[in-house]
């Protein structure tokens, strides 16, 4: 997955990956922008399923859920059921939500 992460014209945090992770993408631009409390929450969920090696509850945006597992972690459009849902490790995941987090703070 090939992750480009910058700030458009307005100073916003922007990730740009491959059309297959569109929702991927999407997410962390539409939903959790900057959002220190939305962070905080994937942080939290992060950290549940890891170290319960349990589901949780979902995280709902306005367009896109999050659902995280000990292995995975799935964005899904809640309106649209065409659209194709990301699935990618939660590995992966974790390492995206830090390179956001670290691009907010530069």
């Amino acid at each position: 997955m090939k992750i480009t992460l910058n700030r458009d014209e307005k100073g916003h945090p922007r990730v740009k990956l491959d059309d297959t992770h569109a929702a991927l993408s999407d997410f962390f631009n539409m939903e959790v922008r900057d959002n220190p409390v939305i962070i905080a929450e994937i942080e939290s969920m992060i950290a549940a399923v890891t170290e319960e090696r349990a589901t949780c509850e979902p995280l709902y945006g306005n367009i896109y859920s999050l659902n995280l597992s000990s292995q995975h972690a799935v964005i899904e459009n809640v309106y649209d059921a065409a659209a194709p849902a990301c699935t990618l490790s939660l590995t992966e995941f974790r390492q995206l939500l830090e390179q956001w987090i670290e691009l907010i703070r530069s």
